[in-house]
């Protein structure tokens, strides 16, 4: 019967290896805020143009992140332009 139970059992999952990556992973998180975080102070200083162009590169850089989206929102409210702001948050949800 004890066989039995251990049949039943799911095998453990494997543990996967040390990713040599990680180093990589918290490079790019932080590569990632740095980057986002410049945007919007780009927008807070008022360089919209630059802002909206960085906001693109972040977007580029890091298409499954919500940053990108997000900061260009942060420009077109920055410019009135809160029809497009809104739709660019509704894209970084």
């Amino acid at each position: 019967m004890a066989g039995d139970e251990a049949a039943a059992r799911p095998a453990p999952a494997a543990v996967p290896a040390r990713r040599s990556s990680l180093a990589g992973y918290v490079q790019e998180h932080d590569d990632l805020a740095e980057a986002s975080n410049a945007v919007a102070d780009m927008v807070q200083a008022g360089d919209l143009d630059a802002a909206e162009q960085a906001a693109h590169d972040l977007l580029a850089r890091f298409p499954d992140v919500h940053d990108g989206y997000d900061r260009l929102g942060m420009v077109c409210d920055a410019r009135g332009g809160h029809r497009q702001a809104a739709e660019y948050y509704c894209n970084a949800r």
